[in-house]
C-alpha cells in the first residue's frame, strides 16, 4: 500500500507543525478504504501466524459489547448518563448529555459530543452507509470532531453558521 505508506510519512512529517488535522483531512480525502488485514496480510508472503488465546476480542460494532459487557436485567447495556424506562434488549450510550429512552426493543442509541446515532439492532452494520452519505455530501463531519487537539491546546465549535463560527479556545497555560 504505497499510497498509505507515504501519507503516514506525510503525516508524522507534520506532527508539531499545527497542521496535524490539515494533513489528516488531505490523507484521508486521497486514499482508498482498504483495511489492512486485506491491502497487506493477503497480499505478502512474509507473515507469519502464531496461535495465541490472549483474551482479546475486536469489538468492531455497537451489538458486539454484549460480548464484553454485562446486560441489566432487561438484556441492555446502558452506560453514561442514561435514564431507562422499560427498554429491552437495547444499547445505550451517552458521554456526556443525558440520554431518556422509554420502551425501546432491540435499538441502538450512541449519543456523543459529535453526533447521535439511532437504530434498530438488525441494522447496526448499515453505519457504514450513514459515512457513504457523509462522503457524498462532503460533509465535514466526517472528518473533523466538534472538538479538535492541537500542540497549543484545543478548541470545541460551539455554533456555525453560513457567515460565523463560535469556537471554545483551551489554551492551557505553562
Amino acid at each position: 500500500m504505497p499510497s498509505l505508506h507515504q501519507g503516514l510519512m506525510d503525516f508524522q512529517q507534520s506532527i508539531g507543525s499545527g497542521k496535524e488535522a490539515d494533513t489528516v483531512r488531505t490523507l484521508f480525502s486521497r486514499l482508498d478504504p482498504v483495511s489492512i488485514d486485506y491491502g497487506i496480510m493477503e497480499k505478502t508472503d512474509r507473515a507469519a501466524i502464531v496461535p495465541a488465546d490472549i483474551g482479546w476480542s475486536d469489538v468492531g460494532s455497537w451489538t458486539a459489547l454484549e460480548e464484553v459487557t454485562d446486560k441489566d436485567v432487561s438484556g441492555n447495556i446502558i452506560s453514561g448518563n442514561v435514564i431507562d424506562i422499560d427498554s429491552t434488549d437495547s444499547v445505550v450510550y451517552a458521554e456526556k448529555r443525558l440520554v431518556a429512552t422509554i420502551g425501546l426493543n432491540n435499538t441502538i442509541v450512541v449519543d456523543t459530543p459529535d453526533a447521535t446515532l439511532v437504530c434498530s439492532r438488525a441494522r447496526a452494520q448499515d453505519v457504514k452507509k450513514i459515512v457513504d452519505e457523509l462522503k457524498k455530501r462532503k460533509s465535514e463531519e466526517r472528518l473533523t470532531h466538534r472538538t479538535v487537539h492541537r500542540p497549543w491546546g484545543n478548541y470545541t465549535v460551539l455554533e456555525e453558521g453560513e457567515r460565523f463560527k463560535i469556537k471554545r479556545i483551551v489554551a492551557p497555560l505553562g
